[in-house]
């Protein structure tokens, strides 16, 4: 089954999806081919992994078809019937989440077959229901805009004459639930945008009359909390820099954890640390403090982690750098050990190892006492040589810290080796992402001009080499080889500004 478009499909079903879509395969109302069922039932065996080289068509067929010749037409048959099945599966299993979509349809024909004790009873559940969701979500506001309008249809075929007062209530509050939708995901989109773009004078289509209608009327909107929360937040984008309305978003975020839905509160948060960072690149450097506050309620409130439970390494790598950053190094060293059982255990010990690397790295930058620094540098070398590498995310990384490290206790001769082995590495490689290798060569070369310019021979100023790396389109620790020739720099105005004793 070389080059099958089905396989991918299976593979992207976890266990108990798979388990499903067998029921699934199995009910006559969505599949009455039974050989379909064989071929579910074959194909299972080679779950997860579904390497498509060991599944052979020719025993497969064998076993669906046991004493016939195989014919490639009927095979090619079943595994596209199959593909189509996948794909309603797909369909079936996302509309099963919404039980309220589930409760329009169902109010819908209930309506159409004139069953109204029926009717009246789904109605009065389907509206008791929504009071009760106390996380916020304007899909169910646009699904009560749809039952509210068949219960506004069975208002106007069975209320006499006269008292159509309850149909127009009905059609208000319709309308009202398309508003709260709308604006829900107008200001989520146009956020996205804003925080997205480069250009802060951007502006999308009724934006500013949207935000209008908002502001004017807010005694109303403000009680959605992601209203409130993106209204403010889009206002903070806006104006970049507003240190008042910063900590009023931030309350707002935090107050509301509860009200919001997961994936929605972990994007916020996300957006809230990311203005943190660009605040604290611009100078601010109290808002190093404030990205880590944010990263410790994501990690508190299980945003970081995934459906199955673990977190991913990315994130325990981002909360040790800001945590680093901080100057947390307690912290940091506490969180490592404390989460290292939370990540996958095929992942556990490398991003363990590597994260304190880090944490010891970052501890002897900030140490004034050589002695000090030495040993945290040590001991972060110690560490690396722990790692098992196995693929390019931590072959570069572990380079790249090594020469930081050797580069910063002048030892020359080893950053030197580790540059030309970074360098050869780089250069038979072959899976790592064009952009990336460019990334890497391009620190390696500008290391190699530091030396130069530590030793007093390179033929470039300082101002052409800061030129050089800002304008670099592709490079790794830009802000490392900045800070390497500030300190060359100021380290020259100290020596050539020193005057020595009379005698």
């Amino acid at each position: 089954m070389e080059n099958s478009k089905l396989i991918p499909l299976l593979q992207s079903l976890d266990k108990e999806e798979l388990k499903l879509f067998g029921r699934f395969v199995k009910s006559k109302v969505y599949n009455p081919n039974k050989n379909l069922i064989k071929l579910y039932e074959e194909l299972k065996k080679y779950y997860p992994e579904f390497r498509e080289r060991n599944i052979e068509q020719e025993k497969i067929y064998g076993r669906i078809f046991p004493g016939k010749p195989f014919h490639i037409g009927i095979m090619r048959n079943l595994i596209s019937d199959m593909m189509q099945l996948v794909k309603d599966f797909f369909v079936y299993h996302e509309f099963t989440k919404d039980s309220f979509r589930q409760k329009y349809y169902l109010l819908k024909e209930l309506n159409r077959k004139d069953l109204y004790k029926f009717f009246e009873k789904e109605y009065s559940f389907a509206e008791s229901g929504y009071k009760k969701k106390k996380i916020f979500d304007e899909r169910l506001e646009l699904d009560m805009y749809d039952i509210y309008g068949i219960k506004a249809d069975y208002l106007k075929k069975n209320l006499p004459s006269g008292k159509t007062g309850q149909y127009y209530e009905m059609v208000g509050k319709q309308i009202d639930k398309l508003s709260q939708f709308f604006i829900v995901t107008y200001l989520k989109d146009s956020f996205k945008l804003l925080c997205g773009k480069t250009n802060s004078e951007i502006n999308t289509p009724l934006k500013d009359e949207i935000l209008s209608h908002v502001e004017k009327n807010k005694n109303k909107y403000f009680e959605n909390p992601v209203i409130d929360i993106l209204y403010h937040f889009v206002k903070l984008v806006e104006k970049g820099t507003d240190d008042k309305l910063f900590e009023t978003v931030k309350k707002k975020i935090y107050d509301n954890e509860k009200r919001i839905q997961k994936a929605y509160l972990k994007n916020l948060f996300q957006e809230l640390a990311n203005y943190s960072r660009r605040r604290e690149l611009s100078g601010e450097t109290k808002f190093v403090k404030e990205q880590f506050d944010i990263e410790k309620e994501m990690l508190a409130c299980g945003l970081y982690f995934d459906s199955d439970g673990y977190l991913p390494v990315d994130a325990y790598t981002s909360i040790t750098i800001t945590a680093n950053n901080s100057k947390e190094f307690d912290w940091a060293e506490k969180f490592l050990y404390e989460y290292k059982d939370k990540l996958r255990r095929k992942e556990r010990n490398n991003a363990y190892n590597y994260n304190m690397a880090l944490k010891f790295y970052s501890q002897g930058r900030t140490s004034k006492e050589p002695v000090q620094k030495i040993y945290f540098y040590e001991t972060a070398l110690n560490l690396l040589t722990m790692i098992r590498v196995d693929d390019y995310y931590y072959e570069v990384r572990v380079k790249t810290l090594q020469i930081q490290m050797y580069y910063e206790m002048d030892e020359v001769q080893r950053t030197i080796f580790f540059l030309d082995t970074l360098k050869h590495y780089l250069k038979k490689n072959n899976e790592m992402p064009r952009d990336i290798k460019e990334g890497y060569k391009s620190f390696a070369n500008h290391v190699h001009e530091l030396i130069k310019f530590k030793a007093g021979s390179a033929k470039i100023t300082t101002d052409e080499f800061r030129r050089s790396v800002n304008e670099a389109e592709q490079l790794t620790y830009r802000s490392w080889l900045i800070s390497e020739i500030d300190q060359i720099e100021s380290s020259r105005k100290k020596t050539k500004g020193h005057k020595p004793p009379k005698e």
